[in-house]
């Protein structure tokens, strides 16, 4: 990884896996690795699949086209083969508690100039990864993102997150800084995995202050915990 590939960018993104319930009776379901599953009302099932970035994107199913939209209030819209876009609702699912040791490692901290070992965790009915214990200042808090197991690309779940410092300059408060998922590649991908790695990009920002730094923290594996 090049740090000299980074790439400030804006971060505008919603993320919109799970279960979403239409207004036709039908449940749709978007997987982290950009599959969708649909249930229709009568029973019936098809998977295709599903681009989302932002807050718009498109699934393909069959036949059928969906556009997907969430507005400002969070809310998800979708209309289906150019019909009117119509309000969905989130299916609120008790997720399993797969959660298991996958691998163990050092977190390398760019603000803090910090280097700690972390457990990654790792649960297969999420499709998510995440460490303990990254943050000097917060231990109990853990960095989640979605991967798959041996995939290059990286999805942040954190966006932003909470660093825990409040930044002070010649004895004034400027206020709390927030982490903040930006690109590292020329394919927008805020996060990746290579060759036992982790990159992150994170700008730092302390909100209607302004920005506090940027660059590529990282995740190096020193032993998987499983095959």
């Amino acid at each position: 990884m090049n740090k000299g590939s980074f790439i400030a960018v804006a971060v505008d993104t919603i993320m919109v896996y799970g279960d979403w319930h239409l207004s036709n009776g039908s449940v749709m379901t978007l997987n982290p690795n950009g599959t969708v599953d649909v249930v229709n009302a009568d029973g019936e099932s098809a998977q295709g699949t599903y681009t989302f970035s932002g807050r718009s994107g498109q699934a393909s199913v069959g036949n059928d086209t969906y556009t997907l939209s969430v507005n400002d209030k969070g809310q998800m819209l979708v209309s289906v083969n150019g019909g009117t876009a119509e309000y969905t609702s989130h299916i609120m699912t008790q997720p399993k508690n797969d959660w298991y040791e996958m691998a163990v490692g050092t977190y390398s901290n760019w603000l803090f100039g910090s280097q700690l070992e972390c457990v990654l965790e790792y649960s297969e009915s999420r499709a998510m990864a995440r460490l303990y214990g990254f943050l000097p200042t917060s231990p109990q808090t853990c960095l989640e993102f979605y991967w798959t197991p041996g995939e290059y690309a990286v999805a942040m779940a954190n966006d932003p997150y909470d660093t825990f410092y409040d930044h002070v300059q010649d004895g004034q408060m400027l206020g709390r800084v927030y982490a903040y998922p930006v690109a590292i590649d020329e394919a927008g991908n805020k996060a990746v995995f290579e060759n036992d790695v982790f990159y992150f990009g994170m700008q730092f920002q302390i909100p209607s202050v302004g920005g506090f730094g940027a660059d590529v923290d990282t995740y190096k594996v020193s032993g998987w915990l499983t095959e």
